[in-house]
């Protein structure tokens, strides 16, 4: 059995279930992530197999590899990966209620985010709402009003991620991709929202929420935001890099630094305050007219010299 994960700049991952045990969890993930069924292809793979099951795998897999792969051994998930080749192997713990297909994910998610962000891309702990196919990302530390905003927008406006995007660059535009809140999926009498994750929108700005007395909107100078869109990355990027050598992530953390400089410089910023109450989506609907109002003169000023 395997799923394909694809995102929209092209690159693609064949999840592929070995055993029976690793079948029932990468359809469990598959069902987050809203992925279907593919055919076994040439994509790169990433292999899933029980922990309890380890000699049937090296049977039908590693025989077929090279020698030398690395081991990170985080307990519950066993991470293999190997310099020269770009498969990935997942081995996990198949103890009941432990909700390892999220685990699983979590500990995949970071090395799909260690190649994106070589891509030029960025994983983003923000809320992500669309309105007219375009994507606009709410960054705000955990419990300060993320969901509330995601969970209060109303129509035409749709909110698609509460808590984790990854932001892709394909060509010159920068794209979004929604990711579930897969903290939910480990807790009871939770809303466990899922969304498609291969489907992207463009990227068409941020709003940092700041809860206020009152709505409000501010624009952001490009120099005053590289900080919080860095962190922001790094807040869903850290989480599993304790297998990692120092060296590889002082080195992401640096790429990480300039892929935010590089998006800052792209895309408007703003600062939304917000109301628990209140119409914030009216204050954004205002700063997103005047940016377009104001790209559209500095368009047609360019095309006259």
């Amino acid at each position: 059995m395997s799923y394909l994960l694809r995102l929209i700049d092209g690159h693609k991952w064949e999840l592929v279930a070995v055993g029976k045990e690793a079948k029932a969890l990468l359809k469990k993930l598959a069902a987050i992530m809203q992925l279907i069924v593919a055919p076994i292809s040439h994509h790169t793979k990433i292999y899933f197999y029980s922990l309890n099951n380890e000699k049937l795998f090296h049977q039908k897999i590693m025989k077929f590899f090279s020698p030398d792969w690395r081991v990170r051994d985080f307990g519950t998930v066993k991470i293999l990966d190997h310099p020269q080749e770009p498969h990935l192997i997942v081995g996990f713990d198949p103890s009941p209620n432990s909700h390892m297909e999220i685990h699983c994910l979590s500990f995949l998610l970071t090395y799909i985010y260690k190649e994106m962000i070589n891509a030029d891309g960025l994983p983003f702990h923000a809320g992500m709402v669309i309105k007219e196919s375009k994507a606009y990302l709410l960054p705000a530390i955990a419990g300060t009003g993320k969901s509330t905003c995601c969970q209060r927008i109303p129509s035409p406006w749709q909110a698609l991620a509460d808590d984790e995007t990854l932001i892709v660059k394909h060509g010159s535009q920068y794209w979004v991709h929604p990711l579930p809140t897969f903290s939910n999926f480990c807790r009871e009498n939770v809303d466990q929202k899922t969304w498609a994750v291969e489907k992207a929108y463009p990227l068409a700005g941020f709003f940092f929420l700041k809860q206020a007395m009152e709505d409000g909107v501010e624009s952001l100078r490009h120099n005053t935001t590289i900080g919080a869109v860095y962190n922001g990355a790094m807040q869903i990027f850290h989480r599993n890099l304790s297998g990692f050598p120092k060296k590889e992530i002082t080195k992401m953390k640096l790429k990480i630094f300039n892929n935010a400089y590089n998006l800052t410089r792209t895309l408007p910023c703003h600062r939304l305050y917000f109301t628990l109450t209140g119409r914030f989506w009216n204050k954004m609907e205002v700063a997103i007219n005047n940016y377009e109002l104001t790209k559209n003169v500095f368009s047609s000023t360019c095309l006259k010299r």
